[in-house]
């Protein structure tokens, strides 16, 4: 999909810096929109900035309503935690006017007037953000930020750009009018992708969303943002790298607040809470909270309380898609063969059921002490992971959590069975191998486990040979286990066979929850 290119230039105008100069051509990817046509992405030596060149924007103002897009972002592509992060610093005094521009669905801007009351308004001309409006019953402009909308905007004391500025052909302009409506102490936020992404090391569930071609049209460096922010009179200026994103906080004048890593676990989750009791009656609402919110009680270790919850989820399946989960290692999706198309897939399963699943089995091994269960529901998410990744690759787009969910739960699959009799961890064995078997299917460990692919399945061969038999010969055979395993740290050796998941079993499951859940990005 993407070529790597070398020894190529374009002369061309940096639309950042200005420089018109020969500047490397980095790569050729098909548009998101139009595969046939084949773009070419630049890079600025003169300020780090990347660039494709063709930079038209589509029209976010056309008709916006396919349901699948926003079934899939409503269900589980809002990362509702990390739209929060880059704000979780500032301050928000009675009466904060905030304004989000690109506000999309509306989730952050609802955190926004919910947790801190402020008096806010979003700007999104997409129809996304109408259905957002409705939904959510929020005031957001559907039109395009500019300088007609400056005296409706009026002041305002916060101005976000979440993941925005990438889709603007003219930044200069932007800045230009976010400047004109932002008080003399008020604080611009903005996140953008970082253009040191942009390289064949990183790996696929993070370079296609930086990527994005066809949507986004300019990639920054720190330094390239930070040149911008400041020919439009910005002073104060803190840019963080924060994994493959930019996180910069601008003012003119105004001292900046410290950086903080997050919002708050418990205010995220009063907030999930909340919006999941008030959306009695809207479906596809109540499935996208309710997920989320089981997911941030595993991940601030309530797990009792996730364990009260998930069965709902598991009853909105059943309801909602006639899925019923309560057998994972029983669940055949055939949507997800190879061919479907990424509609068919959105249309006929919740976008959120690997997830969900992986999350299920944290608690069923945790607070269920339910090793077997435990090992089903996580291969069960792995194979589903692996055939909803692959169903949006081939619309070059990508999800971090999908991304990771697979070696995640082969991860805790490891650990799972080891927390069994090796009587009852035999017999999960063949469904292991089954599982693994039909994912890798000939293709190289890492392109599906990711990097950590090789040695997860060694400490995979490692628990069948401390079990010994059939077991041992099972897992053995499996394709990538090529040399004797090692300690990865998933386990203080072998859990004796008639070992309950106690009080100090707990604290070792806790600390593999944090790193094998890491991908998610929170910060506690």
């Amino acid at each position: 999909m993407i070529e790597w290119l070398a020894n190529r230039t374009v002369t061309c105008r940096c639309p950042v810096c200005g420089s018109l100069a020969a500047h490397q051509a980095m790569l050729r990817s098909p548009s998101m929109f139009d595969p046939a046509k084949r773009l070419l992405f630049l890079a600025c030596a003169a300020c780090g900035s990347g660039f494709f060149d063709d930079r038209r924007p589509p029209d976010y103002q056309g008709d916006g309503s396919a349901d699948f897009p926003i079934k899939f972002y409503v269900e589980k592509g809002a990362s509702i935690d990390a739209m929060l992060r880059p704000i979780a610093a500032l301050p928000f005094p009675a009466g904060t006017r905030y304004l989000e521009i690109g506000c999309g669905f509306g989730f952050s801007l609802d955190f926004v007037a919910r947790h801190y009351r402020a008096e806010v308004m979003g700007i999104d001309p997409a129809g996304m953000a109408a259905e957002g409006s409705r939904r959510l019953g929020l005031a957001i402009v559907s039109d395009y930020f500019g300088p007609a909308l400056r005296s409706r905007v009026g002041p305002r004391d916060v101005v976000y750009c979440s993941e925005l500025i990438e889709h603007v052909e003219d930044p200069a302009q932007l800045l230009t009018d976010i400047a004109a409506v932002l008080t003399p102490g008020g604080i611009l936020v903005l996140t953008t992708p970082a253009m040191e992404a942009i390289s064949p090391e990183t790996p696929a569930g993070a370079l296609l969303p930086a990527l994005s071609p066809g949507s986004h049209l300019i990639l920054y460096s720190a330094g390239s943002l930070d040149l911008l922010l400041r020919r439009h009179g910005f002073t104060e200026i803190r840019i963080v790298r924060d994994a493959h994103t930019l996180v910069a906080h601008a003012s003119r004048g105004a001292a900046l607040p410290p950086w903080r890593e997050a919002i708050s676990a418990e205010a995220l989750i009063d907030y999930l809470a909340g919006r999941y009791a008030a959306s009695a009656g809207d479906a596809l609402l109540e499935n996208g909270f309710l997920f989320r919110l089981v997911k941030h009680l595993v991940i601030a270790g309530r797990f009792a309380e996730a364990r009260t919850l998930a069965p709902a989820v598991d009853t909105q399946f059943r309801d909602l898609y006639g899925i019923d989960i309560d057998h994972p290692a029983d669940l055949a999706l055939p949507v997800l063969a190879p061919g479907a198309t990424l509609p068919e897939v959105i249309a006929r399963l919740p976008l959120n059921l690997a997830n969900h699943l992986h999350f299920r089995g944290l608690v069923e091994l945790i607070d269920g002490h339910d090793g077997a269960r435990a090992a089903a529901s996580f291969m069960a998410a792995a194979r589903l992971a692996a055939g909803m990744r692959d169903a949006l690759h081939r619309y070059l787009i990508s999800d971090g959590e999908l991304e990771a969910c697979v070696g995640a739960c082969l991860k805790m699959t490891v650990f799972a069975l080891r927390t069994l009799p090796a009587a009852a961890a035999t017999r999960q064995v063949p469904m292991v191998v089954d599982t693994l078997r039909r994912l890798l299917d000939g293709r190289p460990v890492t392109a599906v486990l990711g990097t950590d692919g090789p040695s997860d399945l060694d400490a995979l061969a490692a628990l069948g040979r401390d079990i010994g038999g059939e077991a041992r010969d099972l897992l053995e055979s499996l394709p990538g286990i090529a040399k004797p395993a090692g300690d990865i740290g998933l386990a203080a050796g072998a859990v004796q066979d008639d070992a309950r998941v106690d009080g100090s079993e707990r604290g070792l499951l806790r600390g593999m929850l944090r790193r094998a859940s890491g991908y998610l990005g929170l910060r506690r």
